[in-house]
């Protein structure tokens, strides 16, 4: 874990002994009460061949991040 403030960002980074290089963040964003936003950043440096197999995993990926989050925080309002 490269960085942490809670209710507001998680980053990730691999290690540089690691051959793969990545970064992700996640943000969080209150808008408004009942309203927050979430951004989600994955950066890696992959060989073009990776880059292709890589891709069609990562959206999904990010998309259940999100609805996993979505979902905690709905059923967790006294977090708030």
């Amino acid at each position: 874990m490269a960085e942490k403030e809670p209710f507001k960002l998680i980053k990730l980074s691999s290690l540089e002994s690691n051959s793969l290089n990545f970064n992700f963040w996640l943000q969080l964003k209150q808008i408004a009460e009942n309203d927050t936003r979430i951004r989600l950043v994955i950066r890696a440096k992959l060989n073009p061949l990776m880059k292709v197999m890589a891709s069609k995993y990562l959206q999904p990926g990010a998309d259940s991040i999100v609805d996993k989050l979505s979902d905690f925080f709905n059923n967790h309002s006294d977090l708030q």
